[in-house]
């Protein structure tokens, strides 16, 4: 589910991190001990082969992801919000709605969105257009990333099935077609303007996936740092 959020008319765009902690305050508004599980801890990856006396938290995830905002022709400025986590979506909308309501944060209105319809395939496969809201961001250890240098189509792929795939764990989502095909318009890599996250792509997309993948990858993002404002994808 997606939600898009008015900010009112702004002359400048509003920083990710004022965004991300718009979403926090929501959430601390309606519980603020979730709010407090999701920033500080959220859903952990541990892989299998780890001893349950030697686990440790390997990734955590947050249950959203969120786009960098615009302004419209009118002056407007907006920016969306996306999950599939049912905890999320009622702590967050009501906490929006409390903080609409007690003019914390200047907010003008609140838009449910239904993703465009995608032809599933039989075999349970989509395949379709799209592009970025927000960079994706991505770290392959395989690899020396460089801004300014292209990046291999393979890598890119590989790494962000990975990332679907401990995501998908992260959040108890087993996985049973796990075919995953991405190809994005320009393997040129951006600077990530964050310090621990520095490498991103962003750009148009192509891709070919299980319905079960793309609904994470849509739901929660593409690459890593979903909620510091990363991987949000949409179609075109």
């Amino acid at each position: 589910m997606r939600f898009k959020i008015g900010l009112g008319k702004k002359d400048k765009k509003p920083m990710t991190g004022e965004l991300r902690d718009l979403i926090y305050l929501c959430l601390s508004k309606s519980d603020s001990e979730y709010s407090q599980f999701v920033h500080d801890k959220g859903y952990a990856f541990i892989p299998a082969n780890i001893a349950e006396e030697e686990v440790k938290i390997w990734k955590t995830f947050k249950p959203f992801v969120f786009s960098h905002p615009w302004i419209d022709k009118e002056g407007n400025c907006w920016f969306l919000v996306g999950s599939a986590d049912t905890q999320f979506v009622y702590h967050f909308i009501k906490g929006l709605y409390m903080v609409k309501e007690k003019g914390l944060y200047s907010i003008t209105e609140i838009v449910s969105r239904v993703k465009k319809p995608l032809i599933v395939e039989p075999e349970g496969l989509v395949f379709g257009r799209g592009f970025t809201m927000s960079p994706v961001a991505i770290m392959p250890r395989s690899v020396e990333l460089e801004v300014g240098k292209t990046v291999a189509p393979d890598i890119v792929e590989q790494y962000l099935f990975k990332v679907l795939l401990q995501k998908a764990s992260a959040f108890g989502k087993k996985i049973e077609n796990g075919y995953f095909k991405i190809e994005f318009d320009d393997y040129t890599i951006k600077p990530g303007a964050h310090k621990y996250f520095r490498y991103t792509l962003f750009g148009d997309i192509s891709f070919g996936m299980s319905l079960e993948l793309f609904n994470i990858a849509y739901n929660f993002g593409l690459g890593i740092a979903n909620g510091l404002g990363f991987g949000m994808i949409e179609l075109k």
